[in-house]
């Protein structure tokens, strides 16, 4: 469980100058460390960095190749997806503590292992041999970021989009663009629990495209990618809109059971 120690409390409770005065403890084990995470704990987190499809970046069985079953018989809309971590604890809570407990800070450690794939999968930067990319499919990087949106009533109750966060720190370090092209108009019911189907026919009448796409390279930003119906629904109206590619670059990606 994700422990909160009274030093850390008294650090969000108390000025920047003070606070560094106070012992740091790491956030899991409630060890000593020089950061909210001890270099064991952060070293033992789930990382999405196995074998995984070249589009949805699921784990692969060992009788697919470079495809999933499910990318090879209904291609998503959308190009390509890049996860940092399995959403399994303990990475789980601390996307929970980003998103609903305003745990900012969590956002440069989470994005760090995302930022190099991103280096390794893009013509902009030196690749390795390890590069997820095969030589002849990097793509340039994209032109712009789009977060995906929250109800304007989630954001006024939250205080902030989680996406929008994560967008801003990744945008800094790629130095590209924040284009908020996505509206959530409808609030739809809780996704958390629903078959991909029933995600789907949440979000069909609920997404809107306002802002011109056509032409663009567009890099989708969320926190968790769960079933995929989320940025799929964004992905295919994108895609209607004229994007002529759209990735998706996500913290978590929940594993496939």
């Amino acid at each position: 469980m994700l422990k909160i120690s009274i030093a850390e409390r008294l650090k969000q409770a108390i000025p920047p100058l003070f606070s560094a005065f106070l012992p740091q403890i790491c956030h899991l084990c409630s060890g000593s460390s020089s950061s909210r995470l001890c270099n064991r704990c952060y070293e033992s987190l789930p990382k999405n960095n196995q074998a995984s499809c070249s589009i949805c970046d699921l784990p692969l069985l060992l009788a697919e190749s470079t495809l999933c079953n499910d990318c090879l018989q209904k291609p998503p809309s959308f190009d390509l997806a890049l996860c940092a971590w399995r959403y399994e604890a303990p990475v789980n809570q601390l996307i929970t503590s980003l998103k609903e407990k305003h745990g900012h800070f969590w956002i440069p450690s989470l994005s760090h292992p995302l930022l190099r794939k991103i280096q390794r999968c893009y013509l902009d930067f030196d690749h390795s041999p390890q590069s997820p990319c095969t030589p002849h499919s990097r793509p340039s990087l994209p032109d712009t970021l789009v977060p995906i949106p929250i109800h304007w009533t989630s954001r006024m109750i939250r205080g902030y989009n989680q996406s929008q966060l994560i967008a801003q720190y990744i945008a800094s370090q790629v130095k590209r663009p924040i284009q908020s092209a996505l509206q959530k108009r409808t609030r739809t019911p809780a996704q958390k629990g629903l078959t991909r189907l029933q995600r789907q026919r949440n979000l069909q009448s609920s997404l809107v495209c306002g802002q011109k796409v056509e032409g663009k390279h567009i890099a989708l930003i969320d926190d968790v990618m769960t079933t995929g119906a989320t940025v799929e629904a964004a992905a295919q109206l994108l895609k209607q809109h004229g994007a002529k590619r759209v990735d998706i670059w996500a913290l978590a990606r929940t594993p496939k059971t």
